[in-house]
């Protein structure tokens, strides 16, 4: 039987007002909850943030590659493009956002959920996961070239298109997923599916492997 994630460990209960000044100067973040930040455009690479919560937060054009996240969430935020690209991220949850690009390739994800997000572009080549969910989103791209995804849960939701390229899956669970196209069919070895999606998929299948039906 397939495992599922598990969902991100968050404690958040007594957390302290921060400034969008603070954010933008400060390397450490702890136990802070930051409300309607405009960070478009920010550099803030190399970020650590511990036990905060941001809430209605503009990221457009963002760049937060090599942060570190952990028992962090962002609600109800927007970007049009937020840069992660080698973060680390734990117990982190993504609540209620809207980002068209999100690039989070060659990043470490360990217990981190996406719940009722829209996604444009989600970019995790080469990312190393250890339990991922995905909980009603709607995601237009997933990338997961060459990425290795242990334990990694989608559904309800659904995605336009999966990508796949040298993807090394395990428990990974779709059934709750609509997937509109798959690229690089071979590269669901590892995933479970339903009976459903198996015939839904089939066409994909049989030009995969060159397949023939009469």
């Amino acid at each position: 039987m397939v495992e599922r994630a598990a969902p991100p460990d968050l404690l958040l209960d007594e957390l302290s007002p921060g400034t969008e000044e603070d954010f933008v100067i400060g390397r450490l973040q702890e136990a802070l909850h930051f409300i309607g930040m405009d960070l478009r455009g920010e550099t803030l690479q190399g970020r650590e943030l511990v036990d905060c919560l941001i809430s209605g937060t503009r990221l457009d054009d963002a760049l937060l590659s090599g942060s570190r996240l952990r028992s962090t969430r962002l609600a109800d935020c927007e970007a049009s493009t937020l840069t992660a690209a080698e973060a680390t991220w734990r117990d982190v949850e993504i609540h209620d956002s809207r980002i068209g690009d999100l690039q989070l390739y060659d990043a470490n994800l360990r217990r981190v959920a996406f719940v009722g997000c829209r996604l444009g572009y989600l970019n995790l080549r080469g990312a190393q996961i250890h339990d991922l969910s995905f909980t009603d989103c709607v995601i237009e791209d997933l990338d997961l070239g060459r990425a290795e995804a242990n334990r990694l849960t989608c559904g309800p939701g659904e995605i336009k298109r999966l990508l796949l390229a040298g993807a090394s899956l395990r428990d990974v669970d779709l059934r709750g997923a609509v997937i509109a196209e798959i690229e690089e069919v071979a590269g669901l070895r590892g995933a479970t599916i339903s009976p459903a999606q198996l015939l839904e998929l089939a066409p994909m299948l049989a030009r995969e492997f060159g397949i023939h039906l009469g």
